[in-house]
């Protein structure tokens, strides 16, 4: 492997040395990121077919492990092109499993068409754009739409990395809204957002930000009550038990937002004021004396006088019964965080939309699309992870068992030891070229120089 690697050192240095500059630096460097894509393409072989050797060779797989076929081949896609090599498979003696063991051993996963680390890539850039766009930014659309829906179907167990608690904050926020959107079979559905921060600071002269912010959206099939749950233990651990902790949950008074008050121990409801001045509108139509008298109304909590006033309001024709059922029933209904709304100053203000919008509706329903609930459900908790600052991993996407623990540790201790020699032994000296034969860059500076 040693006197391999470095002919293959060898010819990529002669042929980076060896290229000539044209006048165009773009071309010249796709020249010489082919040169190196080469070069690693041919290194993977080796290590793929050294893989496969070992296992081959190992005492210990031939004690467990039988050979079922051999020279099997197969491509997959890397970063720096595809790879094509063969390797053997095996049947574990007592269990009955069987495995291409080089493949598990280097994290290739089963079927796949696509290494570990595009997969990522792929997923990674399926949370912004569409699949189809994915394939074609990431691999130049070499593989298929279904085959980056897969990817992202197959990531899960993701997990932000645990932060310190802090037991000085006083106040936090929930922002929750939902979006709206299609599935395939024509059905309507939402998608939920709860974003959690504490509190606002400036960002520049006309801009505010979201201080520590971190948002949530369901699992596939998880309740409504286990989705508050996961968020009220993501509070326990950032910022512990505490009574003096003030919960503030921000929304526009649907049934799932309110239950969230329910789950969450001490905290208070707010209704967002975008909601609340869509219902008080249906009613003062723009007359500032009765907005002035609703807005009255509801800060001193008397929903009597406003159910009064709006019956004088419909006896007059002014308003429509249908209209004043639908106000007053919406306003009874949000009494507490209407309240809050009013009174907490910046505390009331909610931006739950404008996080929807952002965070959401940029990928999953900005553009006519049909989605599948499982679908659906990937891309945008794999997107809101990303945006919380989480970085995908092999280990989410791959999962290939514990049956070569006992060998792979030996295995990659003898092939970095090979690389490492391999890489000790090579000298660029001898595959400098000569003189003569590499003139072009005084050429060039002499022409730009007369």
């Amino acid at each position: 492997m040693c006197n391999i690697l470095t002919q293959i050192l060898g010819k990529m240095v002669e042929k980076f040395l060896g290229t000539s500059f044209e006048g165009n630096i773009d071309e010249y460097i796709d020249k010489q990121q082919e040169n190196f894509n080469e070069c690693m393409r041919e290194t993977i072989e080796i290590i793929l077919s050294e893989t496969d050797e070992f296992f081959y060779e190992s005492e210990e797989r031939k004690n467990t492990w039988e050979i079922v076929k051999k020279d099997v081949p197969r491509e997959i896609l890397f970063k720096c092109g595809l790879v094509s090599y063969a390797r053997r498979y095996y049947k574990n003696k007592e269990t009955g499993t069987c495995a291409y063991l080089a493949d598990v051993a280097c994290g290739i996963e089963k079927y796949s068409k696509v290494s570990s680390g595009m997969s990522l890539k792929l997923v990674e850039q399926a949370a912004d754009t569409s699949y189809q766009k994915s394939s074609k930014i990431v691999l130049d659309g070499q593989v298929s739409k279904q085959t980056v829906m897969k990817k992202v179907r197959q990531i899960e167990d993701y997990e932000l990395e645990k932060v310190e608690r802090n037991e000085t904050v006083t106040k936090i926020h929930l922002q929750a809204d939902e979006d709206h959107i299609s599935l395939q079979d024509g059905r309507k559905t939402i998608v939920k957002l709860v974003t959690l921060h504490e509190g606002t600071e400036k960002e520049n002269r006309t801009r505010k930000a979201l201080v520590n912010k971190i948002s949530f959206t369901p699992m596939h099939k998880e309740s409504n009550s286990k989705f508050w749950e996961r968020i009220c233990m993501e509070i326990e651990k950032r910022y512990g038990v505490r009574e003096d902790l003030k919960i503030y949950i921000h929304g526009d008074g649907a049934n799932w937002i309110k239950s969230g008050v329910e789950e969450i121990p001490g905290s208070e409801p707010v209704l967002d004021r975008f909601h609340l001045e869509k219902y008080i509108r249906k009613i003062h139509k723009g007359n500032r004396k009765y907005r002035e008298q609703i807005i009255e109304y509801l800060l001193n909590m008397e929903y009597r006088l406003l159910r009064d006033f709006l019956n004088t309001l419909e006896s007059n024709d002014e308003i429509t019964e249908e209209e004043s059922i639908e106000v007053y029933k919406y306003l009874s209904n949000n009494r507490l965080g209407i309240k809050n709304a009013l009174t907490l100053g910046n505390d009331g203000k909610s931006c739950a939309e404008g996080l929807v919008s952002h965070i959401l509706s940029e990928r999953i329903s900005s553009r006519p699309c049909g989605w599948s609930e499982k679908g659906v459900t990937s891309v945008s908790g794999i997107r809101v992870f990303l945006i919380n600052g989480g970085k995908l991993k092999a280990e989410n996407l791959i999962h290939q068992g514990e049956v070569l623990a006992e060998h792979q540790s030996k295995m990659l201790e003898q092939h970095f030891r090979r690389i490492s020699e391999a890489e000790h032994n090579f000298n660029i000296r001898e595959h400098y070229p000569r003189r003569s034969t590499n003139r072009w860059l005084k050429d060039i500076a002499g022409i730009l120089c007369s």
